[in-house]
């Protein structure tokens, strides 16, 4: 089979990296892969050349319909079987180019947690989607909870790639708890809080220290430095900018910090660190609780609860057994639900509906 994926974000992200899992092993299976990206990407196109073929186009325009007749002649060209949408900005383009192609099957991916708009041009636009694909329940169940069309609606869990996470011996270092976060560096993530709690461990004596691996939005960098300056981390916290070996990264790490404010629809950063035998700590901000079970393959805290996630990391680093169980479980979680094999075996299932 022939698959498109339109991919119009402007930083690398959980989606993003989704697509890119996606494309590895429908590669590995003999498919071929298409990913769309906007022109002027070119960081984010680099990424998906090692498993697909990428094809650059204007997306910035209204709606991104200036790409469309280029998209409609590969379409036919290349007879394209599956055209698969990860944004809903570009969900119009997407039905326009279904209605020029009508073989091509349209698939909608969801991977926010938002609700579906019931206004007529959003009703007009879901029936032209031949099926949706949820990245968790919890986003599954918000959107049939609100959907017209309920039955075209599919949940398929997001999966990682174990091919990017080889076994290796943890590098962390034995006299410093080093503690991570990896993933869009902005507020609703909540990093400054966490950022607020290493300062409060450190002034009670622990040796700590805070990784954090991703790709700034806005003006948020500079908030982040300034905090660190205020609260006399620099020596404690450490920006990595984006991290192309997030193996490494990962075995530094004694816990792996997902503190997020904003409702997460998934939490794949959370199932790569599990895979690599790494505690996890997150916020039921969201999804995570589908892939967390609280003190059996990780913690989960309240989202914005600065003493709840200070308790979590203080007891942690404390308790080498409940690292050891969390971390020997966690792997185990992610090995039987989490994979991307897993997730391409139920996605091949809505392909063939």
């Amino acid at each position: 089979m022939k698959h498109l994926h339109i991919v119009a974000a402007k930083v690398w992200g959980g989606g993003e990296q989704y697509v890119y899992n996606l494309c590895a092993e429908f590669t590995r299976r003999g498919d071929e892969m298409y990913v769309v990206v906007d022109e002027t990407q070119i960081e984010i196109a680099a990424r998906y050349e090692d498993v697909a073929k990428v094809i650059l186009v204007d997306l910035r325009g209204i709606l991104g319909l200036a790409a469309y007749p280029k998209i409609t002649g590969i379409l036919e060209q290349e007879q394209i079987d599956t055209l698969n949408c990860h944004s809903g900005s570009k969900a119009l383009l997407c039905a326009l180019l279904k209605k020029a192609v009508p073989a091509v099957k349209f698939v909608m991916f969801r991977h926010n947690l938002l609700p579906n708009k019931g206004d007529m041009y959003h009703n007009w636009l879901q029936g032209k989607v031949d099926e949706f694909v949820c990245v968790s329940k919890a986003v599954y169940d918000l959107q049939v909870a609100t959907a017209k069309a309920k039955e075209k609606f599919n949940l398929v869990y997001s999966g990682i790639d174990p091919a990017r996470f080889p076994d290796k011996l943890s590098t962390a270092e034995l006299d410093i708890f080093t503690v991570g976060y990896a993933g869009r560096l902005t507020e609703n993530k909540g990093i400054l809080l966490l950022v607020q709690v290493i300062k409060e461990l450190k002034n009670e004596g622990l040796k700590i220290k805070l990784l954090l691996s991703g790709t700034p939005e806005g003006e948020f960098l500079k908030t982040l430095d300034k905090e660190v300056e205020v609260l006399d981390l620099k020596n404690e916290v450490k920006n990595l900018g984006r991290n192309n070996d997030m193996n490494d990264f990962y075995r530094n790490l004694d816990v792996f910090v997902l503190p997020s404010i904003v409702k997460e629809a998934f939490g794949l950063v959370l199932c790569e660190a599990m895979y690599c035998k790494v505690p996890v700590i997150s916020t039921t901000s969201g999804a995570q609780g589908e892939i967390i079970t609280d003190k059996e393959n990780g913690l989960l805290v309240p989202a914005n609860d600065l003493d709840g996630l200070k308790v979590a990391l203080k007891g942690l680093a404390a308790d080498k057994a409940l690292q050891s169980k969390l971390a020997v479980n966690g792997f185990a979680t992610v090995e039987e639900k989490f994979t991307i094999k897993r997730c391409i075996d139920d996605l091949i299932k809505v392909y063939k509906k």
